[in-house]
């Protein structure tokens, strides 16, 4: 037996079937949706571009309609971009003009296709980062009323420094600019070169950076070590082995330097062995002011000993060398030597001798003094060194009343 609940619920959804069905009278159909009547396709041939780079850009253009089109290109985007006219031209030669923005086309047949080549340029100002460019073409068809609409086109480019490459997580582009320092001074440390120079690991660095830094600027002027155009692994191990070569250049050229001023010094020692004009000569650099000296040089014996002299020096063990007198004659009126000796220029006085033609004569061996006797000349000993612990004291005079000291005797010429 049917109870009322089933037979109400029959009911109403019977009446919902009936009453939201379609009827024939009021049936609704939907227009399909016309196509646009003009195609367009843009494409990069790199998507990844560095400052002063360029990559060209084709745009394709096809209209699908029975009416002829006249086209309108606008390119909306980042400044960082110049568009110019054309394919990019190879390098060295000059770019094409630029491209009016927004550009009118020709007018474009009905079923027909156009091509139009440009040429993207980075500006060499880059910040780094992904940039949108919007391609619009906005088109008018010749009919009758006239059809307007645009075409959208959206890319994304990347402007970057100088790429993108990495290994291990570590940029290239950070890498050229310490490797090379580094192996710079590796090799010029491996020759004894900049011994004791930039210990500290923080030094290590700076100087690498300085270094990198000037030969990524020498490697710009040789295109495939250009790191303007990219960094790659093949370029950073060309960076790191004309590091290395530099490196070792510079090694051997301070080595050379450092051996010649160590041959140099070597030869500037004070040797009591020596011929007497070279003893004359080191002592005259070690007392560059003395003007008519006398040198007293007491020994460190119970009995007093002293020895007098002209000049006297140490040598690097400081051991002391005393030298007799000396004298240069010059002509009378001299007035260089004149001006030499009172401005306390004793080397140059000797030094003028030697360039004119005027001998440095030796005038007088080194006196002794022994217990209370009296000043006596030695036996011709014009040049005498004594060890550091021989002597006890050394007395300097500079009177002009001393007599003979740097005799500066006028004769006539």
């Amino acid at each position: 037996m049917i109870d009322r609940q089933s037979v109400a619920l029959f009911l109403g959804v019977a009446c919902v079937v009936i009453l939201g069905g379609p009827t024939r009278g009021h049936a609704t159909e939907q227009k399909p949706e016309r196509a646009a009547p003009l195609a367009a396709v843009v494409s990069f041939d790199h998507l990844l571009l560095r400052q002063d780079e360029s990559a060209n850009v084709d745009v394709w253009l096809t209209n699908l309609s029975d009416q002829n089109n006249t086209v309108t290109l606008s390119i909306a985007g980042t400044n960082l971009i110049q568009w110019r006219d054309g394919t990019c031209p190879e390098k060295g030669e000059m770019h094409n003009t630029l491209m009016h923005n927004p550009l009118t086309l020709r007018a474009l047949p009905a079923h027909s296709s156009v091509h139009l080549p440009l040429c993207a340029l980075v500006n060499s100002q880059v910040y780094v980062g992904d940039y949108n460019v919007l391609f619009t073409f906005e088109y008018q068809t010749d009919s009758s009323p006239p059809e307007r609409g645009l075409v959208a086109i959206e890319k994304t480019v990347r402007l970057s420094f100088l790429g993108t490459d990495s290994i291990a997580g570590i940029p290239l582009a950070f890498s050229c600019f310490i490797l090379p320092g580094f192996f710079f001074w590796a090799a010029a440390e491996l020759l004894g070169a900049f011994k004791g120079m930039g210990q500290a690991l923080g030094e290590k660095t700076i100087y690498s950076i300085m270094i990198s830094f000037a030969i990524v600027a020498l490697s710009t002027w040789h295109t495939p070590m250009s790191v303007a155009l990219g960094v790659s692994v093949s370029k950073l191990v060309l960076l790191c082995v004309s590091g290395t070569g530099a490196g070792l250049l510079c090694g051997i050229a301070v080595r050379v330097v450092q051996s010649l001023r160590s041959n140099r010094a070597s030869q500037r020692k004070l040797r009591p062995d020596e011929s007497y004009d070279l003893v004359l000569e080191k002592l005259l650099e070690k007392n560059p002011s003395w003007i008519r000296p006398k040198v007293t040089l007491r020994l460190n014996k119970d009995v007093r000993e002293e020895y007098i002299g002209s000049l006297y020096g140490k040598t690097d063990t400081d051991d002391y060398v005393l030298i007799g007198w000396f004298q240069v004659k010059v002509p009378v009126g001299n007035r260089k030597v004149e001006s030499l000796e009172k401005e306390r220029q004793l080397p140059n006085i000797v030094a003028w001798a030697r360039k004119n033609g005027v001998n440095v004569e030796k005038l007088r061996p080194i006196r002794a003094r022994i217990g209370a006797g009296a000043e006596q000349d030695t036996e011709q000993k014009y040049v005498m060194s004594w060890k550091k612990g021989e002597v006890s004291g050394v007395s300097v005079e500079f009177e002009q009343t001393v007599e003979p000291l740097q005799i500066l005797k006028g004769v006539d010429p």
